[in-house]
């Protein structure tokens, strides 16, 4: 595997594993129950992140094979890419962001389901970066609805942070329902 492809699917990889442990580490009973105040329990952020993974696996895909259809040619680089920057920007909840409607996810998101969803969207998500190993994936370009156009490896560097920027939500979550004024989630 190309470096550089391998770089964005261990930092995907990475991702994936601290969203799954922060989910994992809200007790049972409160993974479906939304915080005082609203917002998205635990379930429904990994019900919007398994949605966004699937719709950003479909169009890698396609813009794969609209580039190899139009000669895109191996990649040449070796350098590592400078990931920091780009990641800190779409990780960074300070900054809010409202997701598009075909991302909210149900009402009643239950988690099993949801993390279900969220494991094989995952799977989809590094199938399709994968098969870009060896493309000069810096040539493909994408527009992202809320960051303009990327290329392929930043696209993968905005898959990682967003989970990074879930995981952290979800850790918010499970900090407002260990608090002593929020009311116990219903078994």
């Amino acid at each position: 595997m190309h470096p550089r492809i391998q770089q964005v699917l261990d930092l995907i990889d990475e991702q994936y594993q601290a969203l799954r442990a922060a989910a994992d580490a809200v007790p049972a009973g409160h993974r479906e129950h939304q915080p005082a105040g609203g917002g998205w329990s635990v379930a429904q952020v990994i019900e919007h992140v398994s949605k966004v993974e699937n719709v950003m696996a479909e169009r890698v895909t396609q813009a794969l094979a609209e580039a190899r259809a139009g000669g895109v040619g191996p990649e040449t680089e070796t350098a590592p890419l400078d990931t920091s920057g780009h990641f800190a920007r779409v990780a960074d909840r300070s900054q809010k962001r409202v997701a598009p409607e075909r991302a909210h996810p149900a009402p009643d998101a239950r988690y099993d389901s949801a993390r279900a969803a969220l494991d094989a969207a995952h799977q989809r998500a590094v199938q399709a970066f994968a098969a870009g190993d060896g493309v000069a994936l810096a040539q493909v370009e994408m527009a992202h609805p809320a960051l303009g156009p990327l290329n392929l490896y930043q696209w993968g560097v905005s898959a990682a942070a967003h989970e990074a920027r879930h995981a952290a939500q979800i850790r918010e979550i499970a900090a407002t329902l260990a608090s002593p004024d929020e009311p116990a989630a219903a078994s």
